[in-house]
């Protein structure tokens, strides 16, 4: 009996982590993207230019890291940032920056969305 009880509650546990793991949108683990005009993005300004960005998990949190890609490797400015992953009703159709202005007119980037990926990126505050 305790046996069948505890082989029940592993396949239940299995099954919830499988539900929770198939929930997650899908986005692909790096990507390119262009800044025409300089962001603000955790504190840190990108140079207008191309960025390669990279997407890794740490535990439940997001981490985005935008490495410059058109200068050379010890000039280039790294800067890692967390994120809120938020779904999509459907697969995005374009690539899409929305940033806002703070009081010093710089275009601070509040969140990405990537063509092909199912949730946009959604910033908090400073770089880590």
């Amino acid at each position: 009996m305790k046996k069948s009880v505890l082989i029940l509650v592993s396949l239940l546990l299995v099954a919830t982590v499988m539900s929770f793991a198939g929930a997650m949108p899908k986005i692909a683990e790096k990507q390119t993207i262009t800044f025409h005009q300089p962001m603000l993005l955790g504190g840190t300004e990108l140079p207008a230019g191309t960025y390669t960005v990279k997407h890794e998990m740490n535990g439940d949190e997001h981490i985005m890291i935008f490495n410059q890609a058109d200068v050379n490797k010890n000039k280039a400015i790294q800067v890692k940032v967390k994120c809120n992953l938020v779904p999509l009703t459907e697969k995005a159709k374009r690539t899409e920056t929305r940033y806002v202005q703070n009081a010093k007119n710089q275009n601070v980037l509040s969140e990405i969305t990537f063509q092909g990926d199912e949730a946009k990126h959604v910033f908090e505050g400073s770089a880590l």
